[in-house]
C-alpha cells in the first residue's frame, strides 16, 4: 500500500503517514491507531501493548525493585533494638 493510499483511507495527508513511518513522536496516538486499523493489524495490538513485550520497561522495573529492596534492608539494619 502506498503512503498516498493509506493517507486517503485515514483521511490524513501523505506527509502525516510519512512522519508516522519515520516514528515522529509528534504524530498523535489516534493517528497511529487509525493506521493500525486501516492496515487490519488490530490483532497485533495485544502483543504490542503487553507489558512483558516491553523489554526495556521490564529491565527498568527490575532495577527499581532492586533499589527499593536495598533501601528497605538498609533501614532495617539501622534499627538498634
Amino acid at each position: 500500500m502506498t503512503q498516498a493510499t493509506l493517507a486517503e483511507a485515514m483521511f490524513v495527508t501523505r506527509q502525516t503517514v510519512a512522519r508516522l513511518e519515520r516514528g515522529d513522536p509528534s504524530v498523535a496516538l489516534s493517528t497511529f491507531l487509525l493506521a493500525v486499523f486501516c492496515l487490519q493489524r488490530e490483532r497485533e495490538l495485544d502483543n504490542f501493548l503487553a507489558p512483558e513485550a516491553d523489554e526495556l520497561g521490564m529491565m527498568l522495573e527490575m532495577q527499581r525493585q532492586d533499589r527499593r529492596r536495598t533501601v528497605r534492608q538498609k533501614k532495617r539494619d539501622d534499627l538498634d533494638f
